[in-house]
């Protein structure tokens, strides 16, 4: 196979998928709101593109932000973790709870907690609990998965728990994070 036909293969594709949709929603007459035809697609995004790009880049804000904010809160909750073995067999079960709690059930008590006028705040927020517990799980995961030769080897050269922290534990999270 040519690297052309590896590249012109998809859009080929894409393009009868298109032509076939077009097709077909015109045939069966199907109602623009149920099914709207790639060209009526087209004439909306044309239509509203400043819009879509004002509500694009604001998606984009709240993400970039609440993943920065879930990664912050989860790696400095996975170090304690790593440093206090009591504190995450007491916390960690805790986590799990939130994370296999539909965010679709609470929704709409942080969208009341914020207040209707602060929505953004309560996407933001709900944005992060999203985020937060895959970063939790994987850093968490990366310490726990230290090599055993190389912890007992800063426990015999008398490593601090800060130095075993900053020269083992998080260099080898990194990966894992």
């Amino acid at each position: 196979m040519s690297k052309l036909s590896t590249y012109l293969s998809p859009i080929i594709t894409l393009v009868i998928i298109f032509i076939i949709w077009e097709f077909l929603v015109n045939l069966f007459s199907i109602e623009t709101y149920i099914l709207p035809a790639p060209s009526d697609i087209m004439h909306s995004l044309s239509n509203n593109l400043s819009e879509l790009l004002l509500a694009t880049l604001n998606t984009l804000k709240i993400t970039l932000t609440a993943f920065f904010i879930a990664t912050i809160v989860a790696i400095g909750l996975a170090v304690i973790f790593s440093l206090s073995k009591l504190l995450e067999v007491s916390l960690y079960p805790i986590t799990v709870i939130f994370q296999v709690t539909p965010v679709v059930a609470i929704a709409p008590l942080i969208i009341i907690w914020v207040g209707l006028d602060n929505v953004e705040t309560a996407i933001l927020i709900l944005s992060v609990i999203v985020a937060f517990f895959p970063v939790l799980a994987n850093t968490n995961l990366g310490f726990r998965s230290v090599d055993k030769n190389l912890r007992e080897l800063f426990l015999i050269n008398r490593a601090s728990k800060w130095q075993t922290l900053t020269k083992l534990n998080l260099p080898f999270a990194i990966p894992y994070i």
